[in-house]
């Protein structure tokens, strides 16, 4: 059995399921990182970070089906987790971090578990897809 398909199918699953929360609702969303993120006072870039975080994460998730992307794959994906790992930090506990959209709505303490999770996984990931799987 090759136990690489247990981290890649739970990134899959979860950033699949975040993508198409976030965009089913993109409106709210929208209007969250506005909330959210006051420093960002163009209205273009919420526009853009509200649309293509979506995007990324499904791109990630098509990426990570292929042998040939899986490692660049487990990389972007710690990066993201990690980004969004900071991005919930700074927020505090008395913001929702819409990481599944208006959807589903995450405690902070579940959020910070979340994405230490899909760190780890992304790690686990990465590291078993080196691995020869005659060896496994």
């Amino acid at each position: 059995m090759r136990y690489e398909i247990i981290p890649r199918t739970l990134l899959i699953s979860v950033f699949a399921f975040s993508a198409i929360t976030k965009l089913s609702d993109i409106e709210s969303v929208y209007l969250l990182i506005d909330e959210v993120m006051p420093f960002i006072k163009i209205n273009a870039l919420i526009e853009i970070v509200s649309f293509y975080v979506p995007i990324l994460e499904l791109t990630l998730c098509l990426s990570l089906c292929f042998k040939a992307t899986q490692r660049l794959s487990y990389t972007l994906s710690l990066i993201l987790s990690i980004s969004f790992l900071s991005f919930i930090l700074y927020l505090g506990p008395s913001t929702n971090c819409a990481c599944f959209g208006s959807l589903l709505k995450l405690t902070h303490a579940q959020s910070i578990i979340l994405d230490t999770t899909l760190i780890s996984l992304s790690f686990l990931g990465f590291y078993l897809s080196k691995k020869d799987p005659a060896k496994l």
